[in-house]
């Protein structure tokens, strides 16, 4: 599930679903607070992008600050034939 404009980023996972908050490329940024969804990555002070590549197999994401790095924690894979998330080890916990 992709979603936007909440001018910040969350990943987070309810049963096998991924949900990806995706609106950190402009304007002020909204805070984040405590959230009782399992977030296995959220920014509400850095903008940039996210990218989701798709295959036959597998969906891979990472967010990106606006200098084009890579922001570490942010990375996630969901394989079909694994059938599992596999997000990046060491995800940080806010507050960033």
């Amino acid at each position: 599930m992709l979603q936007g404009h909440n001018h910040n980023v969350q990943y987070y996972k309810v049963e096998s679903i991924i949900y990806q908050v995706s609106g950190a490329g402009g304007r002020i940024h909204y805070a984040l607070g405590p959230t009782p969804k399992p977030t296995f990555f959220q920014n509400d002070n850095i903008y940039g992008f996210s990218e989701i590549k798709l295959s036959d197999d597998d969906i891979h994401g990472v967010f990106y600050s606006n200098t084009g790095k890579a922001i570490s924690g942010s990375d996630f894979t969901v394989s079909q034939k694994k059938g599992s998330l596999t997000a990046s080890p060491g995800s940080p916990v806010p507050p960033f």
